[in-house]
């Protein structure tokens, strides 16, 4: 059975890059041909990537390389206009969140990604930079969504060190920030490299749910009267966001379940923590 899951990992991961190639050098190109309205054309290519994610997923599922599984889908499907912020445990967690997000969200990639195929499709689906976050302000007043990994690299279990990015857009353009939370009950697997022969010793599960919703007009003026500069606004989000998600990688194990869990009481705790 292990060297079935083994021989399954492969081909996922092959069928996976094959697929990316079509893409860039082949869909990607049609589309420009055949939808002359360039928001017409990303909103597309990011309907189709959404589905081919899920298809992805599911057959990685059915062949038990990995499950996952959503947890409030349809208040995470309907976020538009905010900055989403989640933590990044394994290399699989972009599929996730864009298989069940909304085509209006655009991602905050990496400059290093920018080249050969993958740079194409990047490039295709009108992305943000991780070096321009000043183009996030044209895509959230078109009623897109900016999906921030703020680690900007993958987790080491539960020490979380965000990065002040997406508070900062989320300042700037005062827009809310909803907090997502993704657990692998297998640590370590998929963290590095793009894939690990050393598979866990039964199907390992991703889970994704949401946390909460901070707003960063709630962070200031402070009772003493300062205003508080956007840098001090940003650290303070900054430093919330990690707080919760922390507390929600600790929010016991998973079970398995792919039904939403009722979010309104940890929002109302974490809304109304003593701000800083």
């Amino acid at each position: 059975m292990r060297i079935l899951r083994i021989a399954a990992t492969f081909l996922a991961f092959a069928a996976f890059s094959l697929v990316s190639v079509l893409l860039g050098a082949v869909v990607a190109p049609l589309l420009h041909l055949v939808i002359r309205r360039p928001r017409t054309r990303v909103l597309c290519l990011r309907r189709l990537v959404r589905r081919l994610f899920r298809l992805f997923l599911a057959c990685l599922g059915f062949t038990g390389v990995l499950r996952s599984g959503i947890q409030d889908g349809d208040l995470i499907g309907g976020i538009r206009g905010a900055v989403v912020a989640v933590n990044h445990p394994t290399l699989l967690d972009y599929v996730l969140m864009i298989s069940c997000m909304d085509e209006h969200t655009a991602v905050v990639y990496k400059s290093s990604l920018a080249g050969g195929f993958m740079g194409r499709i990047i490039r295709s689906l009108d992305y943000v930079s991780s070096d321009d976050l000043g183009d996030c302000g044209r895509h959230l007043e078109e009623g897109d969504s900016i999906l921030i990994f703020p680690e900007g690299s993958r987790s080491r279990g539960r020490e979380l060190k965000f990065t002040r990015g997406a508070a900062q857009v989320a300042v700037r353009h005062h827009v809310p920030v909803h907090v997502l939370c993704l657990r692998c009950d297998s640590p370590g697997y998929l963290g590095s490299g793009f894939f690990s022969l050393r598979l866990p010793d039964r199907t390992p599960r991703l889970e994704l749910g949401h946390v909460c919703v901070l707003d960063p007009r709630s962070y200031g003026p402070r009772d003493d009267g300062d205003p508080a500069r956007p840098g001090i606004l940003a650290r303070r989000l900054t430093a919330d966001m990690e707080r919760v998600c922390i507390a929600a990688l600790g929010d016991g194990p998973l079970d398995g379940g792919t039904e939403a869990r009722g979010t309104a009481g940890r929002d109302d705790e974490f809304n109304t923590a003593e701000r800083r």
